[in-house]
């Protein structure tokens, strides 16, 4: 189930209904997950985590849940099981005869793209790159080599890094970068990635960077 990914306003009156329905919530972090449940004034039964930190024991008490319950994924913002470990939970309940259905709302990657401008018959999600230094730049000169449009992603944190590495190997693609999408400070940018430079510097930002098609 998609939860807003900054303005709380963007859930759906189906996602509200069915949660206050629930047996259980699975949510990322527990913090935010019951700021997010206190706001729309709904009260479960229980609540369960399902992070980078979860265990196979962990997943499979879960699915004993899904079984037994009716039970809601969610992450902390945007579209859960898509990046992150929900698709392993969904995965497992299929493994195990449950059926597994969507209520879609907010996503920040089909956000960025419906604003980008960029003509989208195809693109290539290549979210987040790794890390690791080594196998991180040769994953940035991977990218030289593609000529669809190609979505990516990172933690706040790393916003300028990345937009530093891509301008080091392309400096002159076009690019959109869309930050913060649907809260007060919401910005956007579409230009070479060069020109990308100066306005990210020292910022952090929730982002989705796409590059445009060559």
């Amino acid at each position: 189930m998609a939860t807003p990914i900054g303005n709380p306003k963007d859930i759906s009156l189906r996602a509200l209904e069915y949660l206050r329905t629930c047996d259980v919530i699975i949510g990322e972090e527990k913090r935010e997950l019951q700021k997010f449940l206190k706001m729309n004034d709904i009260e479960v039964g229980a609540i369960e985590l399902l992070n980078e930190h979860s265990t196979a024991s962990d997943l499979k008490k879960l699915v004993t849940l899904a079984k037994e319950k009716k039970v809601a994924l969610i992450s902390d913002c945007g579209t859960p099981a898509f990046c992150d470990p929900g698709a392993n939970l969904v995965a497992a309940c299929y493994g195990s005869g449950i059926t597994v259905t969507t209520l879609p709302g907010a996503s920040s990657v089909m956000a960025a793209l419906s604003l980008s401008g960029f003509e989208l018959s195809e693109f290539v999600f290549r979210g987040f790159l790794s890390q690791k230094t080594e196998e991180r730049a040769k994953e940035v000169k991977s990218l030289l080599k593609e000529r669809r449009a190609i979505v990516l992603m990172d933690t706040p944190y790393r916003l300028e890094k990345l937009v530093v590495e891509l301008s080091a190997e392309m400096p002159k693609r076009e690019v959109f970068l869309a930050a913060n999408t649907t809260q007060r400070d919401e910005w956007s940018f579409r230009g070479q990635i060069e020109s990308l430079l100066p306005k990210v510097s020292g910022k952090k930002a929730e982002f989705v960077l796409v590059l445009g098609p060559l």
